[in-house]
């Protein structure tokens, strides 16, 4: 087996930009799990936390596995 790491990062323009990226990933099943209310709070505080915080980039480590049989 084989793992290869890949580094990479993906800009962020605004809070809105942040919130498409969620929804355009993995993590939309997870958000729309929530109710209506409950999803609008995760939104509504991790926006004003990238707001707040100055963050303009997301880390998007991933780890490859090959095997083969």
């Amino acid at each position: 087996m084989e793992v290869v790491a890949e580094m990479g990062s993906h800009q962020i323009d605004s809070p809105d930009d942040w919130w498409a990226k969620v929804m355009g990933s993995g993590y939309r099943g997870t958000v729309e799990q929530l109710s209506p209310a409950e999803r609008q709070r995760v939104r509504s505080e991790n926006q004003d936390f990238i707001e707040r915080e100055k963050i303009q980039s997301l880390e998007a480590n991933v780890l490859y596995g090959l095997a083969s049989v």
